[in-house]
């Protein structure tokens, strides 16, 4: 797969959630026939000189990233520590892209361990704009259900305001997720363009902006959360059954090229896995006709539907490199899941400039 690189990975110097030595991922990605990968583990750089030596021994080129703590108001914050509305820490994916790129990556981390620690090593927007020059930002999260508000069925981080939670516990959990437009779904094929921040959620199943100073957040509990990130514009959007009908993905592509997008790179979140998405037969072929890729059956060979595998299908034909979750919402009580749990909360898949 030589027309796509993993953006997004974690090795074991990436605590509780890297495996891998960086050798055994060069030597992963190139069995797997990629010219390029990226590292990214949490708050530290320490993988980038084994990376190095060993993608010049696979013939790779490495993409020197990090995996940053930026916090929600500025690095020297530690007010988190009494109030506990308001977190430490959020995430951001950050890339080298040339010499001073990957300079620029070192004063930041430097920078985040000497001055910004506080449970995490943390930098801020201020020093970011400061070592900018060089680095390619993906500004993107999924939401899990912990760490909210919320209690019973929804307990605890649910976004959902239609779903009958205590509507001041939703409010509350929306104020985690800063400047952060939502939007109400209707499994519909209607994408907006958000140039400001709307107290009023747009009726839509897909987000559009170029304003950095505004986060998109599209909400699922089994449905696919997908995020599109490129250099001036992103994207949020809502895909379903009906979202993969009505081809939410490609009119979302369409309009973020529009706006003046350029290398659209996708994110698909936590999703149903095809072998727990059972599905009536009429339905199932009603959505292969349109996409024959979604076509499933479960553990028990009943219909179902894969709606990852329609959706990379569609990607794959617009030549956007994607990167996509393995965990199953309705397997995973990490997650919110409709099929398991109805009623049950939403939780959020969020993406900034």
């Amino acid at each position: 797969m030589t027309d796509f690189t993993h953006l997004h990975v974690h090795s074991y110097y990436s605590l509780m959630d890297g495996l891998n030595s960086p050798a055994e991922l060069m030597q992963a990605a190139k069995d797997l026939g990629h010219t390029s990968i990226a590292i990214t583990d949490h708050g530290t750089l320490s993988s980038h000189r084994e990376m190095q030596i060993a993608a010049v021994e696979q013939g790779l080129k490495p993409i020197l990233g990090l995996e940053a703590y930026i916090s929600p108001t500025d690095r020297f914050d530690k007010s988190s520590k009494t109030d506990k509305t308001v977190q430490a820490y959020n995430h951001i994916i950050l890339l080298a892209k040339d010499e001073d790129g990957l300079k620029n990556l070192n004063r930041l981390s430097e920078i985040a361990w000497t001055e910004g620690y506080y449970h995490k090593p943390r930098i801020d927007k201020e020093i970011l704009a400061e070592y900018k020059e060089g680095i390619i930002a993906l500004s993107y999260l999924f939401t899990d259900r912990t760490g909210g508000f919320s209690s019973g069925s929804f307990d605890s981080l649910n976004f959902g305001t239609h779903v009958g939670d205590d509507p001041a516990s939703v409010k509350a959990n929306r104020s985690t997720l800063m400047n952060t437009q939502f939007m109400n779904q209707v499994h519909g094929s209607t994408v907006v363009v958000v140039s400001q921040l709307s107290q009023i959620d747009p009726t839509c199943d897909a987000l559009v902006t170029t304003n950095p100073d505004i986060s998109l957040a599209v909400m699922v509990a089994d449905c696919i959360p997908l995020l599109l990130v490129s250099n001036s514009v992103v994207g949020a959007v809502h895909v379903g059954r009906a979202g993969l009908v009505n081809r939410i993905a490609i009119k979302t592509l369409d309009v973020m090229r529009q706006n003046g997008a350029k290398d659209i790179h996708a994110v698909m979140g936590p999703s149903i896995c095809g072998k727990c998405y059972e599905v009536p037969i009429a339905l199932q072929e009603e959505v292969t006709a349109v996409h024959p890729s979604s076509y499933s059956t479960t553990r028990h060979s009943t219909p179902a539907l894969d709606l990852q595998a329609g959706l990379v299908a569609e990607l794959l034909a617009e030549n956007v490199s994607f990167e996509a979750s393995t965990v199953c919402t309705m397997e995973n009580s990490s997650y919110f899941s409709h099929r398991r749990d109805n009623p049950t909360g939403r939780f959020a898949g969020v993406v900034k400039i």
